[in-house]
């Protein structure tokens, strides 16, 4: 799709314009690329971005009021969460004046980052706060626990970017702003929020280990780039998912929707566990946690071994159970053929597509 230009953002409706954002966010037709989608479009986070700078330039012409941000601030979560908020308020016919009054308050400006190897990931709990109930643990945890576990972050980014360098690139396009909590806080582990991507929150403690929360790290990563690809549609026809098949990652029954997004997010997981493996258990190849904290090989052995088959059982119980939209069994035949040959290539689940 190009872009709309000056010209016809003054002379379309913006009903018209408002309409584009599942379109706009990704400029091909997902339901024959999805391979692309899949394993290589990182610039998914950016499409999303440029997308929701259209949005606001259609809502400042219809309100009448400037909504431009720079650049820092235009990648912030938060401004791709009012924007869509602002978007359906306005379709809605709904009066906006306070959402207004909301726009651009720090966007773009953190409280503290981590730096490694070109990624600054900044840590700000006020970055996420924008009503949702999973941020309130990191909040409580105060700025100096963030700061205080902010070189545990960094040592687990360094152990993505030496085990899956790849999907480092990916991480460091992707994610922006991350919130740190206790373990033992808020019942959950991680959060990755659909309204603000780029985004996630972590459990880390001072002595997490690397290698979890460089899985940790992947697994949020995935997250956000599966939600980033649904701009384009749902992956199921709404109204037809409900909590009550079996998870592999799930003691209690959980929807479809989420066993398929648990298929993506661990093949990306599986690959940081297998370069460990080859790292840890195999001799020293390219000893990638050198001068990290040594991995536990039984620990490390496990996972490679557990993940494939409950990969296997996800795919059944979605492949067998789901009611597809065209989007998303496109996507999902896509993973269920990548999962299919990790049986006959133990270094599949993507490899360096990603």
């Amino acid at each position: 799709m190009t872009d709309p230009g000056a010209e016809e953002l003054r002379n379309e409706s913006v009903s018209k314009l408002l309409a584009r954002w599942p379109e706009a966010a990704l400029p091909r037709d997902p339901e024959t690329d999805a391979a692309a989608l899949l394993w290589s479009d990182e610039r998914v986070f950016d499409l999303a971005v440029d997308n929701a700078a259209r949005v606001r330039a259609a809502l400042a012409q219809h309100l009448g009021r400037d909504l431009t941000l720079g650049a820092e601030a235009a990648r912030d979560p938060r401004a791709y969460r009012w924007t869509k908020v602002a978007q359906g308020l306005v379709a809605a016919g709904a009066d906006i004046d306070h959402h207004l009054a909301m726009f651009n308050r720090g966007w773009g400006r953190y409280a503290d980052a981590v730096e490694v190897e070109g990624l600054r990931l900044a840590i700000d709990p006020r970055a996420l706060d924008a009503g949702h109930a999973f941020i309130a643990p990191a909040l409580a945890a105060g700025d100096a626990y963030q700061r205080d576990h902010a070189p545990v972050l960094a040592t687990a980014l360094e152990a993505v970017r030496r085990l899956v360098p790849d999907l480092f690139a990916v991480l460091r396009r992707v994610l922006r702003v991350v919130a740190l909590k206790p373990p033992d806080a808020g019942g959950y582990d991680d959060w990755s929020e659909p309204d603000l991507p780029g985004s996630c929150c972590l459990s880390i403690a001072r002595d997490s280990h690397p290698l979890e929360l460089a899985d940790h790290l992947v697994h949020e990563l995935q997250h956000n780039r599966l939600s980033l690809i649904e701009e384009a549609g749902p992956l199921l026809v709404p109204g037809t998912d409900s909590p009550r098949y079996t998870s592999p990652w799930r003691d209690k029954p959980r929807a479809l929707y989420g066993i398929y997004h648990g298929i993506w997010v661990f093949l990306g997981v599986l690959r940081v566990w297998r370069a460990a493996a080859r790292d840890t258990l195999h001799g020293p190849g390219s000893a990638a946690l050198r001068g990290l904290v040594p991995a536990d090989p039984a620990r490390v052995a496990a996972r490679v071994a557990e993940i494939p088959d409950e990969l296997r059982r996800a795919v059944d119980v979605v492949g067998t159970n789901a009611t597809f939209t065209p989007l998303g069994r496109a996507l999902f035949a896509e993973l269920a053929r990548e999962v299919a040959a990790l049986d006959a290539d133990p270094d599949a689940a993507g490899g360096d597509r990603a």
